[in-house]
């Protein structure tokens, strides 16, 4: 059927726009600025005939799904946890005031089964954190190698010395941090490479590479977003290929809703929310972790304000059906493009550093 109809070139598609425009205006006046690209409203096939697929492994496009739980309170935090895995959470994402004690991770840790979900810990704790949540899993007998779960403590742990990584094949103890960067993805190639580095000298072994997460926080761009994420996945993919590292795993890429993009009204925070969850998720983020609505005003929102955040998780799962296609956006000419030009754009500043 579709070789009845006359195949039309990008040009002939931008001299058909120029005659609509009339002579007064050029299609150039319409583009716009984002993270030092020039931004076109116009893209067709032939934009991105060259781009290669991502390929990262996935069989999917699932993601772990959770809320923040600001840890001061052990046992209002545990009442928090549980109260959301009743309600569908995946992934619990725990943020520490202070350093815990034995008994305060059983208080914290009481009825949660580690083996069956994602966790995330952070915060003012210490690398030796790790073996306090290893001896409470021995403790519980629940088994290590079956817990898929990250640490961002003060400093990576000498993983040679201190860890059996045998015991945590699906643990994550590097993390690259790119919220608090002005260029995220030039971000994740510094550090990438930082840590590449730090672990050759070590003469560690390259599988480790297994063991790193990127924390992303998303602003209120939701195209900027979905870009962001598929240009990560490309660089990290690009970044693998220079060490001459092969890893047959997933980047593990853990996405925040920056705090910025929250104000005082919760209906705004709502809509704000589904839009930058929907970024994350199109742009393939493995973790995510949504705000309540109401955390300006309540740090770990209210037990409705968390249940409607869960709920947009499972809209964008159940309903829509986002985790089911492994790149979504692919087939995106404008997103396509975008995502290649930000790679391409943060590969160069890399090399001009390096």
């Amino acid at each position: 059927m579709f070789e009845v109809f006359q195949k039309n070139s990008k040009a002939d598609w931008l001299a058909k726009v120029e005659k609509d425009l009339k002579g007064k205006s050029k299609i150039e006046d319409f583009f716009w600025e984002a993270n030092g690209l020039s931004i076109s409203p116009f893209y067709t096939s032939e934009d991105t005939n060259a781009y290669p697929p991502i390929i990262d492994h996935r069989s999917d496009n699932q993601w772990a799904m959770g809320l923040p739980i600001i840890v001061d309170d052990y046992q209002a935090a545990n009442r928090l946890a549980l109260d959301d895995l009743k309600k569908g959470a995946s992934a619990l994402f725990f943020y520490f005031t202070q350093q815990p004690t034995e008994a305060e991770i059983n208080q914290l840790l009481d009825g949660i089964q580690l083996e069956w979900i994602n966790t995330f810990f952070e915060g003012n704790i210490e690398s030796d954190f790790i073996a306090q949540i290893d001896q409470w899993l021995i403790d519980h007998q629940q088994d290590s190698t079956k817990v898929s779960t990250a640490f961002y403590t003060k400093g990576a742990p000498n993983l040679a010395h201190s860890i059996d990584l045998n015991k945590w094949p699906q643990a994550r103890f590097f993390t690259i941090d790119t919220r608090k960067g002005q260029n995220p993805l030039l971000d994740l190639l510094i550090k990438t490479n930082q840590l590449f580095q730090q672990l050759a000298k070590a003469q560690e072994n390259t599988q480790l590479v297994e063991h790193i997460q990127f924390v992303f926080h998303l602003e209120t761009d939701y195209f900027l977003g979905i870009a962001q994420l598929r240009a990560a996945r490309l660089l990290w993919k690009q970044v693998c290929e220079a060490w001459q590292i092969e890893t047959q795993k997933p980047a593990n890429f853990l996405v925040f809703i920056h705090p910025n993009s929250f104000g005082n009204d919760e209906h705004y925070n709502k809509i704000r929310m589904t839009t930058q969850a929907m970024s994350a998720v199109i742009g393939g983020a493995t973790q995510l972790c949504l705000r309540p609505s109401d955390a300006m005003q309540h740090k770990n929102g209210t037990i409705f304000s968390r249940r409607i955040a869960l709920n947009v998780h499972h809209l964008l799962q159940q309903e829509s059906y986002l985790d089911r296609v492994i790149d979504p956006a692919a087939g995106s000419y404008f997103i396509e493009h975008l995502s290649d030009e930000l790679a391409e754009k943060a590969w160069n500043e890399f090399k001009q550093i390096n």
